[in-house]
């Protein structure tokens, strides 16, 4: 499963639904069949200082795996506009060093697009494609051997810290020590902290160790779980 964790500590970003779309690949390379299953809305209190915003307003962030984005920039620019999506977050894009092209597609008129990439071997990336409007930064939080990242920071009033996480199936070992790492380095830098990801754990099994571990780990944290792929679903998280 995918699924997105917010804080409760902050005051000006408030989760308005849980609404989600979940991005399933068919059989054709050329077709994406978009259900309500990977969608997030949630407000943020701007800078006044920002002329270009009110200082309230309603935020879109999806999750996507894509499984190599090659083939689908197009599409997933699409869906971008068509669901006016703030902030899409791809994992498993496959993209190397040299897929900016491929990134460029992906990207609608007034969008901007950080990417990690793996580079000691095939697959993995990490792509954030947002509007703008956002002032984004790439936040570096440190090298991590078990789960590839990458960590935005939003302009606004509050400090907002979005990261996205991909753990791959057989980086399990070590990681649950290391996303505890990660979140003890930002949990009291920031107001409020958004993880989406996709952990590749099997979080609907709740007697699961791995699992148990997880949700301890996040309950430690004041982190809640706000939603993931469809419940119908037997799939990782």
């Amino acid at each position: 499963m995918v699924y997105s964790l917010i804080t409760h500590r902050t005051q000006s970003l408030l989760l308005h639904m849980a609404l989600y779309l979940f991005l399933s690949l068919g059989q054709t390379r050329n077709s994406i069949h978009i259900s309500q299953h990977s969608l997030i809305h949630w407000q943020l209190r701007h800078d006044q200082s920002h002329k270009t915003l009110n200082s309230k307003f309603n935020t879109s962030q999806a999750l996507l795996n894509v499984r190599s984005l090659t083939n689908k920039s197009f599409l997933i620019n699409e869906l971008i506009s068509s669901h006016s999506l703030d902030f899409t977050l791809l994992t498993e894009t496959w993209l190397d060093i040299n897929g900016a092209a491929t990134l460029i597609e992906t990207v609608p008129l007034n969008f901007s697009f950080f990417h990690t990439t793996r580079n000691d071997r095939r697959g993995g990336g990490i792509a954030a494609v947002f509007s703008d409007i956002y002032g984004c930064k790439e936040v570096y939080l440190g090298n991590f051997i078990s789960f590839e990242y990458l960590a935005l920071s939003v302009h606004c009033k509050t400090t907002v810290l979005i990261v996205t996480v991909y753990c791959p199936p057989k980086s399990k070992c070590g990681f649950l020590e290391e996303f505890s790492q990660l979140l003890s380095e930002v949990s009291t830098d920031y107001d409020c902290l958004v993880i989406s990801g996709d952990f590749n754990i099997h979080i609907d099994i709740e007697t699961n160790p791995d699992t148990i571990s997880f949700i301890c780990r996040l309950e430690a944290f004041d982190l809640s779980h706000m939603s993931r792929t469809h419940p119908q679903q037997r799939t990782y998280s």
